[in-house]
């Protein structure tokens, strides 16, 4: 069963402006293979959405 991967606002914005950040001191090349990377291990959370670590919630003393 496949789920849905969904990105925030903010998170889009990010991708973007690393994606222009990387162009800029790079190449517009390297940027593209460093975004069709990231999309590849977003579409893999399709399949395996649990995988990975969850980080340790810090309390508010």
């Amino acid at each position: 069963m496949a789920y849905d991967v969904l990105l925030t606002n903010d998170a889009v914005r990010d991708l973007e402006e690393l994606y222009d950040y990387i162009a800029r001191h790079d190449t517009p090349e390297k940027a593209d293979d460093v975004l069709t990377r990231i999309e590849e291990a977003f579409s893999s959370l399709s399949e395996i959405p649990d995988r990975g670590t969850y980080p340790r919630e810090k309390s508010i003393p």
